[in-house]
């Protein structure tokens, strides 16, 4: 099922190999029933695919929605944005003891003696389950600590996700590896960070 999701309605390079294959399809159809069926199936099958197309571009999958949320919540990182997170945080965050306002504060006061720019994701794989998810996202940024030139740092991430009405929000966040050292809490994490 998540196959059929990503291919008609997240991906556009696979729908359009999909289109390719499907129109490939329709003009051998129509070479061989030319008195017949061959006479409306090309057209048909451009209306088709143009019709997936539309349908992609309208339709947003929960997948779609976390990942998102998943872009704006890099974004109010980088951006030291304290309001931003509170709008993806849930209230009811609860991961190692912390909850939403511990959670905020840490990535604040992280954020006081760290910069993060350019990051780069490479890796956001997210699992649906009813109203619940959770992604592995793998990444790359530049930080830099107080005014020293920046440097490229790598690392992987759990998050997990909560439906919340309309809108999905992270309701933990835990460390899984950082430039090769693996982590397992951000208690840990935080001996790492000046």
């Amino acid at each position: 099922m998540d196959f059929v999701q990503k291919l008609f309605f997240e991906s556009p390079i696979y729908l359009g190999f999909f289109s390719f294959v499907l129109f490939g399809v329709s003009l051998l159809v129509r070479r061989a029933r030319r008195e017949t069926l061959g006479r409306w199936i090309a057209p048909a099958t451009v209306g088709l695919i143009v019709l997936l197309f539309v349908s992609q571009s309208l339709v947003v999958t929960q997948r779609e929605q976390i990942l998102g949320a998943a872009d704006r919540f890099i974004s109010a990182v980088e951006n030291r944005n304290t309001a931003a997170l509170r709008a993806i945080i849930s209230e009811t965050y609860e991961s190692e003891g912390m909850d939403a306002a511990a959670i905020i504060a840490y990535i604040d006061g992280a954020l006081e003696r760290i910069s993060i720019y350019d990051t780069r994701t490479h890796r956001r794989d997210v699992t649906v389950d009813g109203n619940r998810a959770e992604m592995l996202l793998a990444a790359r940024a530049t930080v830099r600590i107080g005014g020293d030139v920046g440097q490229m740092h790598w690392g992987s991430w759990r998050l997990g996700w909560a439906r919340e009405g309309d809108a999905w929000w992270i309701t933990s966040i835990r460390p899984i590896m950082i430039d090769g050292i693996e982590f397992r809490s951000l208690g840990e994490l935080r001996g790492q960070i000046p």
